[in-house]
């Protein structure tokens, strides 16, 4: 097959992974590189380009992947010189080093003319080896081969539990290097931390969302479409998506085999029903959104598998969640809409350089840290949230006005009602008994007391005490009879979780205009 003929012109890759990328091409012999129009390459793009070719080569080798009438005098001898660093396993020349060469190094010869090629080991080489030893040449081995960051710390943040992580940590500690080459000389290392959740407990997804919303986490693991959607609302960059290959999926609402209620139009409060998470997508959103209009008696926030147990035991009448072959014990009476998987994320406050290098390194990373029963991601296009955030934000508004701690549960605002949003910050903190009010200062201007009680703030995971809330910005979604607004002298009632999101960070695009 003929080789691709790449005209760079005044296209130049713009990251050390696009360089190298590109490198590899070149040592495959796939395409052949047009450099017209091009006058200068810094040295480091030149290493980077040739950091995959053979050292071994020699110089008429490169006639096949470099279209040699296209390079200038300028270009000619700089890449001249790249190769021959290259060919002495040097990434850096003398001078970049700080150091003095034994002898003055020749003039290299025309890259045009192979027979005029200077000494494999030069002077300049030589010095160089005499002075810096091994070490030298291992440090800038691993340097150029590694992915360079400016970071000195790189958080890895998921839901699920640190375990799955622990040989991507081990992996990134390797390969990330910092960006200074005198940096990684002197021993500097680039830590990379796990934020996680635990074997026994998921780290809480209201502790996740705001975490993402402050930009805690430099890498994250969603894992749940609820946290993708935030991570995606905080400016987060999609590099790829867990559970690869598993795409979208859904959820049951079910009973068991002889149970007699044979639709979901049977359903009314004298049925139990056993719910997971606040925040799962799979065992409350989803099943809320078809429940929507109805009155049914809830055993909220359960496990899953107790949810499993509670309908084989006849404990409850109806349970959700994910069905799969082996729970052939139930029958469907519903199942839901597509859910979108989750992905994996960048934070915006990485440098460009630092993205791609990132990027690169966890896509790069072996198929085995990857896999499955290790971290559980790969390549993937970007998980489509557009329609499962409606369902959300109808969810969110039928939350405003069912209080999950009586039952039966009404998942309908009643004719009085209506959910208002409201967005501002914290100012005062009042406590009443066990419960507390929260005095939210809202961009409009207006003052919003939040009444929240010990279990929502336990279910939040944010806090630990309702007086550290001083400061948050909110995002809350709430009950006003209709036609009214939350005032000062009207407190608003927080019943779930899932009603209010908290972050010390303001978002650019909120309210007040910061």
């Amino acid at each position: 097959m003929p080789k691709k003929s790449l005209v760079f012109r005044n296209a130049l890759p713009s990251s050390s992974a696009e360089w190298r990328a590109l490198s590899q091409r070149l040592a495959h012999r796939e395409i052949c590189l047009d450099f017209t129009g091009i006058d200068s390459i810094s040295d480091r793009d030149l290493d980077d380009l040739l950091s995959a070719v053979p050292r071994e080569w020699d110089f008429s080798e490169y006639e096949g992947i470099i279209a040699i009438d296209s390079l200038s005098s300028s270009m000619d001898e700089s890449l001249h010189q790249a190769i021959e660093r290259r060919k002495n396993a040097v990434s850096l020349t003398p001078l970049k080093l700080g150091l003095k060469p034994a002898v003055p190094p020749p003039k290299p010869a025309p890259f045009r003319s192979p027979s005029l090629r200077p000494s494999l080991v030069g002077g300049a080489a030589l010095g160089l080896l005499a002075v810096t030893g091994a070490f030298t040449l291992f440090k800038a081995y691993t340097f150029f081969t590694g992915y360079r960051v400016s970071q000195q710390r790189v958080v890895i943040g998921a839901v699920n539990a640190s375990n799955s992580y622990k040989t991507l940590q081990a992996y990134l500690e390797q390969k990330l290097v910092p960006d200074d080459f005198w940096k990684h000389f002197r021993g500097e290392q680039v830590q990379v931390a796990i934020d996680a959740g635990t074997p026994e407990r998921d780290l809480a997804y209201p502790q996740a969302i705001s975490l993402v919303n402050e930009h805690q986490w430099d890498v994250a693991f969603a894992y749940s479409p609820i946290v993708g959607i935030a991570a995606e609302d905080a400016g987060y960059e999609t590099i790829g998506v867990m559970f690869p290959g598993q795409g979208q999926y859904q959820a049951s609402i079910f009973v068991s085999k002889n149970s007699s209620i044979q639709s979901l139009d049977q359903i009314n409060e004298k049925h139990t029903v056993a719910m997971g998470d606040f925040f799962s997508a799979s065992k409350f959103y989803m099943p809320s959104y078809e429940f929507y209009g109805r009155r049914i008696t809830v055993l909220s926030n359960i496990p899953t598998q107790e949810i499993f147990n509670l309908v084989r035991k006849g404990k409850v009448d109806i349970g959700v969640g994910i069905l799969t072959k082996e729970e052939s014990d139930f029958r469907v009476l519903k199942q839901s809409r597509d859910i979108p998987s989750s992905g994996v994320y960048l934070s915006p406050k990485l440098t460009a350089s630092d993205q791609q290098e990132l990027k690169a390194a966890l896509l790069n990373a072996p198929e085995e840290i990857k896999s499955r029963k290790q971290a559980n991601y790969g390549k993937g296009e970007k998980p489509d949230f557009e329609y499962f955030r409606g369902i959300v934000r109808r969810v969110q508004e039928i939350m405003a006005c069912s209080d999950f701690r009586k039952n039966p549960v009404d998942f309908f605002c009643g004719p009085a009602q209506t959910a208002v949003r409201i967005e501002g910050r914290i100012n005062g903190v009042e406590q009443k008994g066990n419960d507390y009010y929260a005095v939210v200062n809202q961009f409009n201007g207006q003052i919003c007391p939040l009444h929240i009680t010990d279990e929502v703030l336990k279910g939040l995971s944010i806090v630990d005490s309702a007086f550290k809330l001083q400061g948050y910005y909110v995002d809350a979604i709430a009950a006003v009879p209709k036609g009214s607004q939350c005032t000062k002298q009207t407190p608003v009632e927080i019943f779930q979780p899932n009603q209010i999101e908290l972050s010390r960070r303001l978002d650019a695009d909120r309210g007040s205009g910061s």
